[in-house]
Order: structure tokens, then C-alpha cells, then sequence
């Protein structure tokens, strides 16, 4: 049976290799990326891959604990509620308002890149990673790598599913208008999904399970940031050990928690953390270019969007699109 499949390790690895063989123009293209700010921690080994063996049973406590019925993880008496915000601070996404493109261009734009990089009916990691190596080397391929790296994050970061190996179809087109997409939002629901359908004991999820330690250490400072200046790396993620804090849960319970936490973060958020959760209006996309204007692109306005549910649809149903 698959287990808690999301992780950050093998993404260390992974970016490590990269960064050896990676041609200066697809590093550009890359800081267009919505991914960028996710990525760069990985790019610069900032990440330590030791300190992302995450163990089950520390993770298993707390998906547990969780209240489908309100939605809240309940822990020694206090309600916890996770956001799409905070999932957008520590992991540096922005938040997007929904665009929808012209469907014929990215129905032909994902029809050409699957028949060239991802064989047969499934979307395979194994693939993904092949294809990534290959166009990392590749001078004139800068876009497809980037497609096929933020493929390789949904599968085994985001959006794992079934034993890990493949990235459920829903998820595919997405990558061709990835700056009109929330992924924090996309990110979030299909998480919460996930847990409000699981059956207890949950020793089994899909879905980005390794957020939710991210997340419980900056709610609660159950354990110790690194010291120093990666105390304050941004994205958060980059801030903790969380082999260390998952040990601590699984042989120590929580009877240590704080009383007075709130379920807002510890540390308070400063301007450009508060700027990732207000919604970001997308003008225009080219489905065969990436963030063609800069990391939040030329065409982009950031806008407040007070309507929109925290865990909307990010980019609605691909038939939308």
C-alpha cells in the first residue's frame, strides 16, 4: 500500500545534477518561473537532504488529528486550520486570479509534448525525469525543461499519487498555462480533498502531504528553527528540519505544545510574503513560452480579489481552459 508519498528529498538530488549541466538560458527562463522562488533553495543547496527524511509516523499524528467536518487539525485541545496563504508563503507561490486561454493552442501544445517526451497513456516519473536530464543539455530547449521540471514537482511534491510513479491526467495541461494557474489553491484543495475523504487510521494520502509539517512548525515552533540567517530563509520551508520535528511528534507527543498559539504563524509576515497571497490578474498567456515577462511577467496586475473562496478551483475544469 502506498504510504505518505510527498517528499523533498529526492528533489535535492535531482537539482543537484541540474545545476551541473544546466545551460545559462534555461536558467533565465527558469527565474521566469512561478516556480522560481519554490526552486532556488534547491538550485543554490541550501536544502539539506538529511534534514527532509520526514518519519510517517510524526506526519501520521497529525493528518490524524484532523476534523473533516470542520476542517481543522485538532491537537491537545486546540483547533489548527491550514490556509491556502500560508501554503503560498512557505512554499513562495503566488496566487492567481483564473484566465482561461484559447483551447486550441494548449490542446496542440500538449499534444506535440506528449508525443515527444511522455510515452503511452500515463504520465510516468520516470519519464518526466529521462526527458528532464535531456533537455537541461539541450540549448534550444528551455521551455520544454522547464514544463518537464515543474511536471517532476507535481509528481513527487505536490500531487503524488497512486505508488508515486504517476501524475494523475488532470494535472497535465496545467503546466502549459502555468502563470494563469494558482497552485497554491490547486495545491491546498487537493489536499484538504484528500484528507476529508481518507479513512482513519491515515497511513496513506495523496497529495502534498509534506506541507503539513511546513506548516504545523510555523504555526506552533514546536521545534527549533536553524540558527542563523537559514532561521530566516524565504520560502519558510527552507527554515526547518523536519526529520527532527516529525521525530520529536513520534516520541514525544505534543503534551509540550504552547498554549498560546493561535494558528497564525509564529513569525509575522513581512511585505513580500503579505504579497504572495493577494491574487495576481493574468492579462495574457502564451501556452509555448514561459514567463515571458519577468518572474510575475510584463502582464501582469496584482489585484485584490475578496470574492474568491481560499480553496477555489484554481484554474477550473480543464475543459474550461
Amino acid at each position: 500500500m502506498p504510504s505518505l508519498l510527498s517528499t523533498l528529498e529526492n528533489l535535492i538530488e535531482i537539482a543537484k545534477e541540474i545545476r551541473e549541466i544546466i545551460k545559462p538560458k534555461h536558467l533565465e527562463a527558469m527565474k521566469k518561473c512561478p516556480f522560481w522562488s519554490f526552486y532556488e533553495p534547491f538550485h543554490e543547496g541550501r536544502i539539506k537532504e538529511e534534514d527532509m527524511k520526514r518519519k510517517q509516523k510524526g506526519l501520521e499524528f497529525i493528518l490524524n488529528s484532523f476534523n473533516p467536518v470542520k476542517e481543522v487539525f485538532v491537537i491537545e485541545g486546540k483547533e489548527f486550520k491550514s490556509t491556502v496563504e500560508q501554503l503560498a508563503v512557505i512554499f513562495g507561490l503566488h496566487r492567481t486570479t483564473t484566465t482561461r486561454n484559447p483551447k486550441p493552442q494548449i490542446k496542440n501544445a500538449a499534444r506535440v509534448f506528449r508525443e515527444t517526451y511522455l510515452k503511452g497513456e500515463r504520465i510516468r516519473k520516470k519519464d518526466i525525469k529521462k526527458y528532464l536530464y535531456a533537455t537541461a543539455e539541450d540549448e534550444n530547449k528551455q521551455d520544454d525543461f522547464i514544463k518537464l521540471l515543474v511536471l517532476y514537482f507535481c509528481v513527487e511534491v505536490f500531487f503524488p499519487f497512486e505508488n508515486g510513479t504517476i501524475l494523475p491526467m488532470e494535472f497535465f495541461n496545467y503546466v502549459f498555462v502555468m502563470d494563469t494557474v494558482s497552485w497554491p489553491d490547486l495545491i491546498h484543495s487537493y489536499l484538504m480533498k484528500a484528507l476529508k475523504d481518507a479513512k482513519k487510521p491515515i497511513k496513506s494520502l495523496r497529495g502534498c502531504t509534506v506541507y503539513i509539517l511546513f506548516w504545523f512548525a510555523e504555526v506552533t515552533h514546536f521545534t527549533s528553527k536553524y540558527e542563523g540567517e537559514q532561521g530566516e530563509s524565504k520560502p519558510r520551508f527552507a527554515r526547518w528540519n523536519i526529520k527532527e520535528l516529525a521525530e520529536k511528534i513520534a516520541n514525544k507527543g505534543m503534551t509540550t505544545l504552547r498554549q498560546d498559539l493561535t494558528g497564525s504563524f509564529v513569525d509575522p509576515l513581512d511585505d513580500g510574503e503579505q504579497s504572495l497571497i493577494t491574487p495576481v490578474e493574468i492579462h495574457q498567456v502564451n501556452p509555448d513560452r514561459i514567463g515571458g515577462g519577468g518572474r510575475m511577467g510584463k502582464d501582469r496586475e496584482r489585484v485584490e480579489d475578496r470574492e474568491l473562496s481560499p480553496d477555489r478551483d484554481a484554474a477550473h475544469n480543464l475543459e474550461d481552459l
